[in-house]
């Protein structure tokens, strides 16, 4: 079977399965048999996509930096990630698995507190994600 567009790295998966048979006898040493046979082909590719695109860094200026919080309570919401509050708060999502001991990063469970720490970088601007 012809599969088009399909290159590079790639497996597959076929599933055939009978879903019809009749068979009769046409002589002594004759039989006809028919069938009807079902076939499923799955074809995975794997593919390099850009999933981060147009990335702007701004600098956080010392007036604002200096107004966050040392230290912050922060109850986890329905919708958050890991990478959605870092990005919020300016860190980074090692900083807040490490600081929190999470061991796994997407079970984040809803109104648990964590700690989030305002680090100082000296003599450098602290950058902000946007």
């Amino acid at each position: 079977m012809e599969i088009k567009d399909v290159k590079g790295d790639i497996s597959c998966q076929v599933k055939l399965e009978v879903e019809q048979c009749n068979n009769s006898i046409l002589s002594g040493q004759e039989i006809e048999v028919k069938a009807v046979i079902a076939a499923t082909i799955k074809v995975y590719a794997n593919i390099k996509i850009d999933v981060l695109s147009d990335v702007k860094q701004t600098e956080l200026s010392q007036n604002e930096f200096e107004a966050q919080p040392t230290l912050t309570l922060y109850y986890i919401q329905p919708d958050d990630t890991l990478w959605k509050i870092g990005k919020r708060f300016n860190t980074t999502i090692e900083e807040l698995t490490k600081l929190n001991d999470i061991a796994d990063s997407n079970l984040l469970s809803y109104g648990r507190q964590i700690l989030i720490e305002k680090k100082v970088i000296e003599k450098e601007l602290v950058k902000k994600i946007i």
